[in-house]
């Protein structure tokens, strides 16, 4: 792949964005199943531990909504 073609990645709190190469860390919504943890997607892509904890220090109603349980 090319440089060009790389899909330009932001950090989902403070918009910056993040070259090709550099570290990163990801949060994924979930489901526990019975071989493991099923991913549902909405992956939340950040640039440092900073900005991870900003994003997730709001209230739990504002960042992390109440979902309902599923069956896998």
């Amino acid at each position: 792949m090319k440089q060009e073609d790389y899909k330009k990645l932001q950090c989902y709190n403070c918009r910056r964005q993040i070259d090709l190469g550099r570290d990163l860390i990801t949060a994924e919504k979930g489901v526990s199943g019975p071989r493991g943890i099923v991913p549902l997607g909405d992956i939340k892509i950040f640039c440092n531990d900073k900005c991870v904890k900003q994003y997730f220090n709001g209230e739990p109603d504002e960042n992390l909504p109440e979902i309902p349980r599923r069956i896998p």
